[in-house]
């Protein structure tokens, strides 16, 4: 899970170190380009989490149509009192996005790339 967050920390300060006033135009397009990309691919990836973090929630069991399902029947379940939120932090770490997001950045990083190098392409 830490792996994940430093990654978004990373991310969020590179994109941050490129918001320099730049005089030459060219260059300031360029930086552009490659944050919007950078944005983009990021998005990508929040998108992927939420995913892995809802499908982990519902507990990957298809008679499950909503979190209020969920929760209900973990409620009954419980022994004791019941948290949400608890149940919910609990399910964003045992959901394994981290490992999946490792496994299928390689598939979404290329696309971002190879835009910006079309962009670049494209300049004048």
């Amino acid at each position: 899970r830490k792996g994940l967050d430093l990654w978004k920390k990373e991310i969020n300060s590179m994109l941050t170190s490129m918001e320099t006033q730049e005089r030459n135009f060219t260059t300031r397009d360029k930086l552009d380009m490659i944050s919007d990309a950078i944005r983009n691919f990021n998005e990508r990836v929040f998108t992927l989490e939420l995913a892995v973090w809802r499908a982990s929630c519902l507990q990957f069991d298809t008679r499950f149509q909503s979190m209020e399902d969920v929760l209900e029947h973990e409620s009954s379940q419980a022994p004791g009192e019941f948290n949400t939120h608890v149940y919910k932090e609990d399910r964003r770490i045992k959901s394994g996005a981290d490992i999946i997001i490792r496994g299928v950045m390689s598939f979404l990083e290329s696309e971002p790339v190879d835009e910006v190098i079309v962009q670049f392409k494209n300049y004048r």
